[in-house]
């Protein structure tokens, strides 16, 4: 199996030599298209739906940055490849699979692409879980974990344990009891579908709220409540009403 494999870069020559790498030292990867402005790349990811793109950062008009967040939805495994290491916390933060420095070492190279398949195995096998959950809510059965998609492993949380989530364009961070939170490449929907039958609740555009976790509901500003952790969230006037049933 060879993975559709998208490259996006403004340099020409940095284009070339990176397919050529892949193509010598990386089998399983079929790069379907190389593009060397972001606003090609952008046309490219929503017209040939590539598995992994390989993402320059710094492009003149629109950084690699800026083109995810104009990407509607990422179901796609990034690595970014720069000259500079200026933005390697904010590739990290964005759940980049890996970071590459030009010029391309090619035991870096290999790894990173290790990796985006291992997260791509992963997805696969979290596509299954979902499956398996819609199953469990027809048959009334509980599930009591979810399975959450991470850089090198499979995070398993028990759904009682999570407070809330909040998202972020195609990002969504996690709020978990006595952890810290766990950011993901997730849209809000995607965990409200699989929290579905849970008790959790949209309040917001931006935030999925865990009804049992729900300690104070606060009148003033249109309305908010504070989980259990103290963190106040606010409701959007349109879900109010609702909110306020369920309780």
């Amino acid at each position: 199996m060879a993975f559709r494999t998208l490259l996006i870069d403004d340099e020409q020559d940095c284009l070339e030599l990176l397919k050529w790498q892949l193509e010598k030292y990386c089998p399983g990867m079929k790069v379907i298209a190389t593009c060397n402005s972001a606003e090609q790349g952008l046309e490219a990811i929503e017209k040939m739906a590539p598995e992994i793109v390989f993402l320059d950062v710094e492009m003149p008009f629109m950084n690699g940055f800026e083109l995810l967040r104009r990407v509607k939805e990422i179901n796609f495994e990034v690595v970014f490849t720069t000259a500079h290491d200026a933005y390697a916390l904010k590739a990290l933060k964005l759940n980049a699979v890996d970071y590459l420095l030009k010029p391309i070492a090619k035991d870096e190279l290999i790894t990173a692409v290790e990796k985006a398949q291992h997260m791509l195995g992963i997805k696969s096998m979290e596509g299954r879980q979902v499956t398996l959950a819609s199953l469990q809510n027809l048959t009334q059965l509980s599930q009591k974990k979810i399975a959450i998609p991470m850089q090198d492993s499979i995070l398993f949380l028990k759904i009682e344990d999570i407070l809330y989530v909040e998202s972020e364009s195609n990002y969504s961070s996690i709020f978990i009891k006595n952890r810290k939170p766990v950011v993901v490449a997730k849209t809000l929907r995607h965990f409200e579908d699989l929290l579905n039958g849970h008790r959790f609740f949209r309040v917001h555009a931006s935030f999925l709220i865990n009804l049992a976790e729900v300690s104070e509901f606060r009148k003033s500003d249109g309305g908010s409540v504070v989980m259990t952790n103290g963190a106040e969230v606010k409701i959007s006037r349109s879900r109010k009403d609702d909110f306020l049933d369920l309780l």
